[in-house]
């Protein structure tokens, strides 16, 4: 599991492994019930899809939104675009903040990824969307080891004008 890139152990703090960790803890702390279907099926809780099955080719969003979730500010400007666009397939990629890439994931961004519409992604995982935002222009000064390989052609847009916070 270690010698393939989008597993390799460095990605226990940044990566598939970092969101699936904390995406299936956070799972463990809210089930009453813990049963899990098979795979195939419907998903106990929304795993990167690269934990699961493999991809023939690049997954398709109407939305892609990037932020450092363990950020409540981010994540709120994240829900408060899915909010307005319900029926919108949605991407949310992680991008930890400088010197932040410790930091647990917010709740909030459990309960979104929760939802059959929003999906986890992470570095290495190709996509295709129409719409590219970004929840904090901060984010791009520090630029990230790998991104997820969303096509070319993307025009970021800023969600927000808010302070640059981390």
């Amino acid at each position: 599991m270690t010698r393939t890139k989008a597993t390799h152990v460095r990605t226990v703090y940044f990566g598939l492994r970092h969101i699936y960790r904390q995406i299936a803890e956070w799972w463990h702390s809210q089930s009453a019930v813990l049963s899990l279907p098979a795979a195939d099926a419907q998903r106990a809780f929304n795993a990167p899809i690269p934990m699961w099955r493999k991809q023939t080719g690049p997954e398709h969003y109407d939305l892609c939104v990037a932020g450092d979730y363990s950020n409540l500010a981010d994540v709120l400007a994240a829900a408060k675009l899915i909010q307005t666009h319900p029926h919108k397939k949605v991407a949310l990629f992680h991008w930890p903040a400088f010197g932040h890439a410790e930091r647990k994931l917010c709740a909030l961004y459990f309960e979104l990824v929760g939802r059959p519409n929003v999906e986890p992604i992470v570095s290495g995982q190709p996509l295709e969307a129409v719409d590219y935002y970004l929840t904090n222009n901060s984010l791009v000064h520090y630029p990230l080891d790998a991104y997820p390989l969303w096509n070319k052609s993307e025009s970021w847009q800023l969600l927000e004008n808010r302070p640059n916070s981390v």
